[in-house]
């Protein structure tokens, strides 16, 4: 029954962050609209692609530093100490290699 709970405390805790990134998403972007001196929706519906290049640049870059954040915190919780290990030594660092000492 545990494992149940986790796993509906895990879908829970998603739905939360997935409306919270959407909500964050949303104020980003009206942020961002409103400190152009350009409207970018009346730009995209008129097919400019340049402004739709920005605005993907913009999107791309927030969801970078909240996958940063994300990373950071999951390896202050408990995780992983390094964020960019890719799960081959089971949580164990590899061993350097050491050259063997030539037969006399």
């Amino acid at each position: 029954m545990k494992v149940l709970t986790d796993y509906l405390m895990a879908l829970g805790w998603a739905v939360v962050g997935a409306v919270a990134m959407a909500i964050a998403l949303v104020l980003l972007l009206r942020v961002f609209t409103w400190l152009t001196p350009i409207d970018e929706w009346a730009e995209l519906r008129q097919g400019n692609v340049a402004v739709a290049i920005v605005v993907a640049a913009v999107v791309i870059a927030f969801a970078l530093v909240i996958a940063a954040a994300i990373l950071a915190l999951a390896a202050a919780v408990g995780g992983r100490h390094d964020a960019s290990h890719s799960g081959d030594h089971r949580g164990r660092r590899p061993h350097p290699h050491r050259p063997r000492p030539c037969p006399a």
